[in-house]
């Protein structure tokens, strides 16, 4: 097949990894010993660190130049459980040594996203986000009353309760614009084209509308989308301005599904058209996803292969991953590497390197951290 199983690692935190240049970074440690490392995205073998962490790791993001750990005081092990004192620190390190730049405490145990321009934070203080410089960790502002943080290079995206969709340019922390979405809608993808929301009920009437309102990166309202099924992550993927939402039917059964009863759908929603079609449909149970260029591969957790499709929905190639992990993994996470790709199960507990059998190359526009918009083409 097109990838083929390279190396294996336990980092033993459920956090997804993230990608830069020829490294993945992973959390790693326990709860009374926690770090972040970095190990070589070709064999896996340790690059640097554990850098030491000030609390249980959280959250992890990263732009071209640094890592961003969100530690919070409380650690989730059952065996070695300790108490929340209510500290949270951001710490940054540097992506190829593992040096820590700077570190600031915060009131947070919730969203981080970050690139070259900033890095925001939810703050619990102020019922908002903080805009941090990324190169200090100074606070340029804090937006307060505000939800669901989208940061795409220069713009960060928020929302309030009032159903008001706000653009703040992220260098400065000044408003861009402001634009009305439903009030009952959640800020859900953005990219350098399209800002999305959706709203899945009217509560006003508690009728279900399923209702996905595209707008343009200035505040435009382009228009709005009826879709067959909601959203949930991590099954929604905004890539090469299509919007791509799978949803797995198990015919009512709990887990473990009887394989007879699941039916996977891919649909796939032209953003300039506002139109939305089926993409892919597959009998098994598709539980990961990630495009790369112009190509979308799919985890099949029942059949053990992950497939490969083109940008028309054609399948174009099949891997055989049955051997990750000794066999049997339950893969929930898809993402990138220089090297291919990045399986993980249990949030990243468990992570397996898939090799392309071919040359892997960045694009010149490529995202460096790992993220469903990374654009990376195989040469198979």
């Amino acid at each position: 097949g097109p990838f083929v199983p390279a190396w294996e690692l336990t980092p033993g935190v459920s956090i997804a990894p993230v990608s830069i240049d020829d490294l993945v970074i992973t959390a790693s440690g326990s709860c009374g010993n926690p770090g972040v490392q970095a190990v070589d995205s070709l064999d896996g073998s340790l690059r640097w660190g554990p850098t030491t962490l000030p609390s249980y790791p959280y959250g992890l993001t990263a732009n071209s130049q640094s890592i961003f750990v969100l530690t919070i005081s409380s650690c989730p092990s059952l065996n070695d459980r300790t108490p929340d004192t209510g500290n949270s620190y951001l710490v940054a390190l540097d992506s190829q040594t593992g040096a820590v730049q700077w570190q600031t405490s915060l009131n947070s145990t919730g969203q981080v996203v970050a690139s070259d321009a900033a890095v925001a934070i939810q703050d619990y203080d102020n019922d908002g986000f903080a805009l941090l410089d990324p190169n200090s960790g100074i606070t340029r502002t804090v937006v307060a009353s505000t939800t669901n943080a989208l940061l795409v290079d220069d713009t960060l995206y928020l929302q309030d309760a009032a159903g008001t969709l706000m653009a703040y340019d992220a260098t400065t922390g000044s408003q861009v614009w402001t634009a009305s979405m439903p009030v009952d809608a959640h800020l859900l993808a953005a990219n350098a084209t399209y800002v999305l929301t959706f709203e899945e009920y009217d509560y006003s009437t508690f009728n279900r509308v399923n209702l996905l309102s595209v707008f343009g990166s200035d505040g435009t309202h382009y228009g709005d989308v009826t879709l067959t099924e909601a959203p949930y992550a991590p099954g929604f993927m905004l890539w090469n301005d299509t919007f791509y939402n799978l949803y797995v039917d198990t015919g009512g059964s709990t887990k473990p599904h009887d394989p007879q009863d699941i039916v996977s759908t891919l649909y796939a929603v032209d953003l300039a058209g506002l139109n939305e079609t089926t993409f892919y449909t597959s009998p098994d149970e598709i539980t990961a996803m990630v495009g790369t260029g112009d190509r979308l591969h799919l985890v099949d957790s029942y059949a053990q292969t992950l497939i490969s499709l083109d940008e028309n929905g054609a399948q174009i190639g099949q891997s055989d991953i049955s051997s990750l992990g000794g066999g049997g993994y339950y893969l929930d996470g898809l993402t990138v590497s220089q090297q291919g790709l990045l399986a993980s199960s249990y949030g990243g507990y468990y992570l397996f390197a898939l090799q392309a059998s071919g040359p892997v190359y960045g694009g010149a526009s490529a995202s460096r951290t790992v993220n469903a918009s990374s654009v990376l083409r195989e040469d198979w």
